[in-house]
């Protein structure tokens, strides 16, 4: 009963933990892309030429900066795809020779985007689960196109240029580690005109609109800290004096007593080392022991709900073992030292299963008889 009534103070007292920004990170991530259908304009004729593409692919890597609720990066992207066919329609292509040609005709050949990109992203969510980042880019962009409608043929378009680009981004992500977060991201990327002479030498000028759908990684490079957590029991109340006739009687003598805690350690997410913060704690609760004699020391290892209930056992199970280590480091005898993993059976703050809790992270050390029990 004294020890739930303790718990139950101290939970009152703590206050809730506060996330350090995430800091800088990278990621990589790569799938497939759709363009869309092209149009060409062939000298001061719009639209003579349409051209349709099959399904490509895209690689891309970024850096940047999360400051909360905004993200900053530099991102460096490849797309690549196949041409499938083109319509010629007044004024033709060249299909072989100087002859020009109207219809729809198989393409043979490829082109592909290389692409650097400055973004800004809002976060939305996905602290603790599922998030959703949403943003824009502006950058340039670099083409090479090699289309033929005629395989023995000089060809219709094969060169390279380069213009100005922008994108529309969608980032759905979840945390896998306290570092690594994986992510479903969409793009919509726009060019602006290229401008290329065809075989023939006609001024041809057109833009290209991609779809992208990827998978991918972001490596956070700063760890995420929890602020301290730092429990002290209340001070207890000054001793009453009590109006006499002088002489006063002598104050009444300190009652140094055993404190049998508990005292908490709290440890990071799917971690058992000890935080500077818990040997802090750890420390108080050894200047304490001096005065409990030889009692029982008891250790009870606990996890929060997020990950499997087994593994919650060992992990609660190692988190008692770090603990003991660290006493038996202070001169504490092994002899005296009991523990039990709970797991996630015992939580210090109730929540539903799945949830990283920072105070239900945790082991508690206790002296005295039926220390723990």
């Amino acid at each position: 009963m004294k020890r739930s009534l303790w718990i139950a103070g101290a939970t009152a007292m703590m206050a809730t933990p506060a996330m350090a920004q995430d800091g800088p990170y990278v990621g990589v991530d790569g799938g497939a892309v759709l363009t869309q259908d092209t149009s060409v304009d062939i000298g001061n004729e719009r639209e003579p030429v349409e051209i349709a593409s099959d399904l490509g692919w895209i690689g891309a890597a970024n850096a940047g900066y999360d400051w909360g609720s905004l993200r900053t990066e530099l991102e460096g992207s490849y797309r690549s795809w196949s041409l499938d066919e083109l319509t010629a329609t007044a004024r033709g292509i060249p299909t072989g020779g100087d002859d020009l040609e109207t219809g729809t005709f198989a393409l043979d050949g490829d082109a592909s985007l290389a692409s650097v990109m400055g973004n800004v992203l809002l976060d939305f969510g996905g602290d603790e689960g599922l998030g959703l980042s949403l943003g824009v880019g502006v950058g340039r962009t670099w083409l090479d196109i090699d289309a033929s409608a005629d395989e023995t043929g000089p060809g219709y378009l094969d060169g390279n240029d380069s213009a100005w680009a922008w994108q529309g981004l969608a980032h759905a992500r979840l945390p896998i580690s306290d570092r690594v977060n994986a992510g479903l991201k969409y793009r919509y990327f726009s060019t602006l005109e290229f401008e290329l002479d065809d075989s023939l030498g006609r001024f041809n000028e057109f833009e290209f609109a991609v779809h992208s759908l990827s998978v991918g990684v972001e490596i956070a490079l700063g760890r995420r800290q929890e602020a301290a957590q730092v429990i002290q029991r209340p001070a207890p109340p000054a001793p009453r004096s009590i109006a006499t006739a002088p002489p006063p009687p002598p104050p009444p003598p300190v009652d140094v007593s055993c404190n049998a805690g508990p005292y908490i350690a709290f440890f990071d997410w799917d971690e058992a080392t000890i935080t500077p913060e818990a040997a802090a704690v750890l420390n108080s609760a050894i200047s304490a022991y001096r005065n409990c004699g030889t009692a029982r020391v008891m250790l009870a290892g606990h996890t929060d709900t997020s990950g499997p209930r087994g593994y919650n056992q060992r992990l609660a199970e190692r988190r008692n073992t770090a603990v003991r280590d660290y006493l038996l480091s202070r001169g504490i005898s092994a002899a005296r030292i009991a523990g039990e993993a709970f797991g996630e059976s015992d939580l210090l703050v109730p929540t539903a299963d799945g949830v990283r809790e920072p105070q239900n992270r945790r082991v508690e050390v206790t002296y005295g008889p039926n220390a723990g029990m």
